[in-house]
This record gives structure tokens, C-alpha cells and sequence, in this order.
């Protein structure tokens, strides 16, 4: 990719980590640069944003600030090392489940260099295929891409108190059809020997029309087209278009151009910048000069200029000869730039406040077409000045989800959240117009000879009918029957009967958006009816009808003497004020004991609980605090033996100043308290407060990027009613290391302390390595020790190896060994490994 902001010879990419296991975000990046430029020194520093579906970012990070000169070819992998956090709105480093995109722009111009879609579905992490022109021809009828992945892993002995199999081989294939260049429908099959008869299916097959991707693709297309129109031709309309965005969404533009188009303005900023390219370029070539090596040269060649340094060249070592020129050719560099900088200096201190503003307008200037694209209202309008706008891109255009096989249909947290259904799955949202269907199989008929339980096979038909836009104002009603199929079964074990039951939930959603999405409110009413066995006879009573009517009155449902009826709610709401500076947001919901719904198997009822938060951010969010509370309170009804109650607040800070440490701290007390209505006494009550500090730095050391994070947690409960107190201490120190030559080191200790005699100290570390060899391996190794106590111990060593083979396939394989000491287990190993071969095309 190049980048028009440095010079044409500057090859520039960026990647995101596909591989990534735990969903923590601030392990996403990797930057490459190769630059085979002229001698002059030019500097990038890249913005990264995690931004979701709706174009709110939630994480922003800066690159450290790349050099570029002396006609070297430089590979700097920032995968860890961020100079510093803009912001975090996620309030953690994992990633929620979502859809999620990861945006690159160059710093100070906002000039969009690269955007990448992912979808994080529990512990699944899917990568949308990337719009690359390269791959395919955009004007072929029919495109293929996709990718496979094969895995193959041991452990010896297996996972105490584990059902993960020994040895299992897993095979994940991702193909992609791309009609007319435009429309993509992708496959997902996996297929893995894991599958257990006590277990749901592991293995599944989907067909879809990829959403994500299809967008994307349509926004290539549509880039692609203004690229041609060179040298303004035919692009009048869209220029006019682009002035158009920029004056409605930037107020003050029109003047602000006037103020810095003045003859003595525009001297001024030149001066400016000049002198603060000076400066930087001072500070980079500071850090290149050795003056001990300097002075050493001087001394022991009586030396002082170039021209006596290449008289004596012959008489000289050539590492010697070598070394001293390029330590005086950048010590002079140094020297002349310090003095034009003094030249400079009046001016550079009018010029200050001038040069915010030339940035501003610079960034406002800047916008990307892309970047208008993601507005609705401008979208349209581009595509029908590009004629991109015709009837089948309209009608794919619309479909938000088409799903035949696999899915996790999402309707809302409180009715159907993601369970896994076999069948058809689509969503549609015209204009104004919304409606999603749903049909499958959420569950198999299965009998765990182990837990002794039973499940039957669950059939759902579900849909959802409204107005507006999902993620936008809208007002949905839902409708989910799930049905349990096949007759009362008896355990074996112990006369244990199951009897076949149903599940049916309606409800309301409703949201509003206003100001541009600053403020948004979301609640939803839902009423639940579970029968526990279909079979069970009618209500005896005449009094009371067979046929129940929800709270809408729209829906009948067919009661006997094992229904029970409930409801659940909830209101969300959230207001960003001060350009996004002061966030504040809440939530409250009931779930009534009697609701229960089979397509959020996982939601706990019985439960009222509400949170209230409050985010301020200062100096361009480079200093934010945040506070909240929460309330959860159980056994609203009273039908327990017990009532649990759980409440908390807590807060935090981040500070992340320019070439300074980070610092961040929070603090999370929390207070439980059981009531044992039995005996009508307050007899439990817990209390714990979290406390949580640390800090991190980035810096380079002559060529070498270097990471340094340093953590400290404190967990302290008390438990009045056993008359318990444990207090918990950990220290982490994290070093991380990254080389020029592609060489990374990391080392992580810890130590853990308690003032309980029951807890025992803990102390690990682990020092970590990788390097590239021959551009086509990366082989790393792992050396960790783990002791608990002064009979408890475990060492390993871990090694990894990945091989790129050909263009489009690669290997990794990687070997973990650990021994152990323990008192319980006595001596003994354990061996992990796995073969994973990637294949994309």
C-alpha cells in the first residue's frame, strides 16, 4: 500500500492477528514497514481504532512514531508496543461477542489507509474475507476465495476431570462465492472427532450471505470507480459532494479556512512546522549517536573532521573507518539542525496554536470518501452518483442475515441470545421496514450416561416484525415458540422421569436514537409460557380458560397444569455529551422467577438488578474517569430459603500523557449479604474490595522497541459469618523487547501473597522468544516455572514453529512439557501439542 504522506518508495502494510485465543484487544496489531526511501528523514505514526458495527469507537491506540530514511529497509513490528491508549470505552481488554471492524489512519492527515471486519461469537473469532483487487477480478461473473484450517492435538496424560479427548483432529473450511464481483455467499463447516454422544454436536455446516463483506466489497467497487476518475474528470459531482459532508458535519469549516489562507498565517505555520520537523528529526538522530564511541574515534585517531577521517581511511580498520563516519555524518546533522532550530525560535512560539488549527483543518479536509460512505444519508448519494445503486444491490443491500444450516440468531438478551440453531435463519431491513425468521433445531435428543440427565430435541419457530432500523430507532415485536419433541423418558439410574415440554415468548422491543446517536434508550417487555409437560391434563377448574392471553392480548398459547406464566424487562439508556467527553449511562431489568425462555438457556431468572456509570474524559481523553454502581438482589417473591443481595461501586482512572508512563488504577468493593429467611435472621454477609493499579511504558533503546508494564492487585474479603478474612497480593512485571531484525523477547513474573493461612504464596515466571528466520519461519520457545508454596512446583518449556510453505499455506506447530512437584499428584509430566496447517486462496 502507499502511503501519499511519505514518499512513494515507503511500502506500508498492516495485519490484523488472526490467531487470536483470548479476544484481548490490545493484542490486535501488527504494523509492517519496508523503506527503501532517499536520505531525508520522514516520520508516520498510525491512529488504530476498534470500532462496532454502528462506527463507535471503543478502542484507540497510536503507533509509536515510524522513522523512515537513510535509505535502510526497516521492519517494525508494534504489535505490543502502542506509544499510548487514546481511549477505551469497553471498560475491559476482552471482547464482548459482536461485530466489530479495526480501522487504520495516518495520525495527523485522518487519511483512512486500511479497515478489516471480525465477528466474535463466544469463543469463536471470525475474520471476515478481505476486499483485496489483487485476489480476484472484480469483473468476472464468479470469484472464489476462501480458507481452511486443519488441527491436529494431544495431550498425555488427558485433563483431570476433562471430557477433551486425548488426541482429536479438528478440519474448519471457509469457502467464499463471489458473484458479479459484488455479491459473496461463504460457507462454514467444521468437522471434528470431539464429537461426544453425551454432548450436543460439535460438528456443523452453514451456508450465508456474508453481510460484512458484501459491504465491504461494495465500498471497493465504489472506491475503485473515483480512483478512475483522474485529474477531475467526472469528479466534479463528487468533489461537490464531499464540500457538501464536510460543511454539514464540521461547523466553523468555511472560516477557519479563511483565517489560515492569510499570506503571514501561512509563514507563520511554514515556520512552524519547519521547526518541528527540526526537532524531531534532532530527537531521532540523538538517539543514533554514540558519544562514547565518538570520543573513543577522536582519541584514538586524532580525528576531527570528515576530510582528515577519509585521509586516514587506509590507515584504518574499515568497521573503524565505518563506524566513525557515520557517528560524525550524524553528529553534524545533529549540530546543523540545532542551529537552524535556533533560528527558528520566535517564530515556533507564535506558531503553536496556528498549527492545531492547520491540523484540524488538514483532518477536516482529509475525509475519505470511505469514510462518507459510512453515513447512511451520503452512501445512497454516492452510489447513485456512481450507479452502483441498482435493484440487486438494493435488494442484497437489505438483507442483513441469510443463514441456511448453522446459526446463532441474536433477537435480544432477554429472548433468543445467540443459542445455536440448525436450520434457516434470515433478517431483512428495508427502509423502514424490519422482519426476521427463524426455524431449527436448537437441541438434540441426547441421555448423558454420566450426569444422568436427559435433553430433549427442541424445535423453535421464532420471528421478529417492526419499523425502523435495528441498530437504530426502532420498534420490533418478537415471537418464539420452541417445542420439545419425542415422549416422557425414565432414567435407568434412578426412576428419574423427563416429560417433553414447550416454551413460548412474546414480547416488545423498542429503541430511540436521537442527536446523531448521543442519546439512546433501549427497553424491552417480554412475557413467558413454559409448560413442563404437554401431556400433563387441562385446568380442572371451569373458572379458568385452557388458553392463556399474553399481555399484548395478540397470542394465545395452550396451557394444562404445569404452566407457569412470568415476565421480564429492561431499559437501557446512554447520553455522550461535550464532544463524547462525558458519557453517561444505566440499566435496570427484572426477570420474574416464572420466566423462562430455551433460547437464552443461560439468562438467570428470579432476579432484579440495575447499574448506573459515568465516564469523563480531559485533555483530548488522554486523562478519563470513571465511576459506577451496581444492585442485584434474588428471591423477589420470597419463595426461597435465602435471599442473596449483591451491591458495589467502584472507580478508576487512566492517564496516558504523550511520551510519558501510562498510569491506571481501579477500585471495585462489593458487598453480599444472604438473608436465610428460614430462621428470619441475617446470618451470612461478605464483603470484598478489589483493588487494582499499574503502569506502562514504551521507549526505544538504540534500535531496539521496547514495552514495560509493571501491575499491582490486591483482593481483601471478609466473610462475617464464618469470621474469615483473606487478604491477597499479587505483583506482575512485564518486559517485552522488539529487535530490528524481527527478534522479539518478553519476560512475565509474578509473585503472589496471602495473609491467610489457607492460600499459600505463589511465584512464576515466564521468558519468552521469537524470531524470523528467512522471512518464511517463526520459531519461538517458552520457558515458564510456576511455585506455590514450598512443596507445590511446575516447569515447562514451550516450543513453537511456524512455516510458511508456499505463497498461501503454512504450518505451526508447537510442543508444551511441564514437570511437576506436588504433594497431591506426587511427581509426574504432562505434554501438549498440536499441528495446525492454514490454507487461504
Amino acid at each position: 500500500m502507499l502511503l501519499k504522506a511519505v514518499t512513494s518508495s515507503a511500502q506500508f502494510s498492516m495485519s490484523i492477528r488472526e490467531n487470536l485465543v483470548t479476544k484481548e484487544i490490545t493484542t490486535l496489531w501488527n504494523i509492517n514497514l519496508a523503506y527503501t526511501g532517499p536520505k531525508e528523514n520522514e516520520e508516520l505514526q498510525v491512529k488504530l481504532s476498534l470500532m462496532n458495527d454502528n462506527d463507535k469507537t471503543l478502542y484507540e491506540v497510536l503507533s509509536p512514531y515510524l522513522l523512515l530514511g537513510n535509505k535502510e529497509v526497516r521492519h517494525l513490528n508494534t504489535g505490543f508496543a502502542i506509544a499510548q491508549t487514546i481511549t477505551d470505552e469497553l471498560q475491559t481488554t476482552l471482547l464482548p461477542d459482536g461485530r466489530y471492524q479495526v480501522v487504520y489512519r495516518e495520525n495527523k492527515s485522518n487519511k483512512l489507509l486500511r479497515r478489516r471486519q471480525f465477528t466474535v461469537n463466544g469463543d469463536n473469532i471470525t475474520f471476515s474475507n478481505e476486499a483485496d483487487s489483487g485476489k480476484f477480478d472484480m469483473k468476472k461473473w464468479i470469484n472464489t476465495t476462501g480458507s481452511a484450517r486443519l488441527t491436529t492435538a494431544f495431550s498425555s496424560p488427558p485433563g483431570l476431570q476433562s471430557e477433551q479427548k486425548d488426541i482429536y483432529t479438528r478440519l474448519e473450511l471457509n469457502p467464499t462465492v463471489i458473484f458479479m464481483g459484488q455479491i459473496p455467499i461463504s460457507a462454514s463447516v467444521l468437522l471434528t472427532t470431539e464429537q461426544n454422544p453425551n454432548r450436543q454436536p460439535m460438528n456443523q455446516v452453514s451456508v450465508n450471505f456474508d453481510y460484512n463483506y458484501f459491504r465491504t466489497l461494495l465500498e471497493q467497487k465504489a472506491m475503485a470507480k473515483i480512483e478512475e476518475m483522474k485529474d477531475g474528470q467526472g469528479l466534479g459531482d463528487m468533489k461537490a459532494l464531499k464540500d457538501k459532508y464536510i460543511r454539514e458535519k464540521n461547523k466553523g469549516y468555511d472560516k477557519l479556512k479563511e483565517e489560515l489562507s492569510a499570506p503571514d498565517v501561512k509563514d507563520q505555520i511554514a515556520k512552524g512546522e519547519q521547526y518541528n520537523s527540526l526537532d524531531q528529526q534532532s530527537a531521532n538522530l540523538e538517539k543514533e549517536i554514540d558519544r562514547d564511541k565518538l570520543d573513543e574515534l577522536k582519541t584514538k585517531y586524532d580525528v576531527t573532521t570528515m576530510e582528515q577521517l577519509d585521509a586516514k581511511k587506509d590507515q584504518m580498520p574499515p568497521k573503524d573507518y565505518n563506524d566513525y563516519k557515520f557517528q560524525m555524518a550524524t553528529s553534524d546533522a545533529y549540530d546543523d539542525a540545532q542551529a537552524q532550530m535556533g533560528k527558528l525560535e520566535d517564530a515556533k512560539k507564535g506558531s503553536e496554536k496556528l498549527l492545531k488549527e492547520k491540523e484540524k483543518l488538514d483532518r477536516i479536509e482529509n475525509t475519505d470518501y470511505m469514510q462518507m460512505m459510512r453515513d447512511p444519508k451520503y452512501n445512497k448519494e454516492i452510489m447513485d452518483k456512481l450507479g452502483l445503486n441498482t435493484s440487486v444491490i438494493k435488494f442484497f443491500g437489505d438483507i442483513k442475515a441469510l443463514n441456511v444450516g448453522t446459526s446463532y440468531p441474536l433477537y435480544s438478551e432477554l429472548t433468543m441470545n445467540g443459542v445455536r440453531s440448525n436450520g434457516v435463519n434470515v433478517e431483512l431491513n428495508p427502509g423502514i421496514f424490519y422482519a426476521a425468521f427463524t426455524k431449527g433445531t436448537i437441541s438434540n435428543q441426547r441421555y448423558d450416561t454420566t450426569l444422568n440427565t436427559y435433553q430433549f430435541q427442541q424445535k423453535v419457530m421464532a420471528g421478529r416484525l417492526g419499523i425502523g432500523k435495528k441498530n437504530a430507532t426502532h420498534f420490533i415485536l418478537s415471537y418464539i415458540n420452541t417445542v420439545e419433541q419425542g415422549n416422557a423418558f425414565t432414567s435407568p439410574k434412578d426412576t428419574m422421569t423427563y416429560t417433553p415440554g414447550n416454551n413460548l415468548v412474546v414480547g416488545a422491543d423498542m429503541q430511540v436514537s436521537l442527536f446523531k446517536k448521543k442519546f439512546v434508550t433501549q427497553a424491552e417487555i417480554n412475557s413467558a409460557f413454559t409448560t413442563s409437560d404437554i401431556h400433563a391434563p387441562g385446568i380442572p377448574d371451569p373458572g379458568k380458560p385452557d388458553q392463556l392471553t399474553d399481555a399484548l392480548g395478540t397470542v394465545n398459547y395452550q396451557q394444562n397444569m404445569t404452566t407457569r406464566r412470568d415476565i421480564a424487562y429492561s431499559v437501557n439508556s446512554e447520553m455522550s455529551l461535550f464532544k463524547d467527553n462525558t458519557v453517561l449511562s444505566g440499566n435496570y431489568s427484572y426477570i420474574g422467577p416464572g420466566y423462562t425462555t430455551y433460547t437464552a438457556p443461560y439468562l438467570m431468572n428470579d432476579v432484579l438488578k440495575y447499574e448506573g456509570k459515568l465516564n469523563q474524559s480531559f485533555w483530548k481523553k488522554r486523562i478519563t474517569l470513571g465511576g459506577f454502581y451496581r444492585y442485584m438482589t434474588d428471591d423477589l417473591f420470597y419463595s426461597k430459603s435465602y435471599k442473596t443481595t449483591v451491591s458495589g461501586y467502584g472507580a478508576e482512572v487512566n492517564i496516558n500523557l504523550p511520551k510519558l508512563p501510562s498510569l491506571w488504577a481501579k477500585y471495585l468493593p462489593v458487598n453480599q449479604v444472604s438473608d436465610f429467611t428460614v430462621t428470619g435472621g441475617v446470618v451470612g454477609k461478605l464483603a470484598s474490595n478489589m483493588t487494582m493499579a499499574g503502569s506502562s511504558y514504551n521507549f526505544n533503546f538504540s534500535k531496539v522497541s521496547c514495552n514495560s508494564q509493571v501491575i499491582f492487585s490486591q483482593y481483601d474479603i471478609v466473610d462475617q459469618y464464618y469470621g474469615t478474612n483473606i487478604l491477597m497480593s499479587t505483583y506482575t512485571l512485564i518486559q517485552n523487547m522488539a529487535f530490528a531484525n524481527g527478534m522479539n523477547w518478553s519476560f512475565n513474573g509474578f509473585y503472589n501473597t496471602s495473609q491467610n493461612t489457607l492460600a499459600q504464596d505463589q511465584e512464576g515466571i515466564s521468558l519468552t522468544e521469537t524470531s524470523i528466520i528467512l522471512k518464511k519461519i517463526i520459531a519461538g520457545a517458552d520457558l515458564h516455572y510456576l511455585q506455590q508454596g514450598s512443596t507445590t512446583s511446575k516447569t515447562g518449556l514451550m516450543l513453537n514453529v511456524g512455516v510458511k510453505i508456499l505463497k498461501n499455506i503454512n504450518t505451526q506447530l508447537r510442543l508444551t512439557y511441564n514437570s511437576i512437584q506436588s504433594p497431591l499428584l506426587g511427581n509426574s509430566t504432562e505434554t501438549y501439542g498440536s499441528l495446525v496447517v492454514n490454507v487461504v486462496w
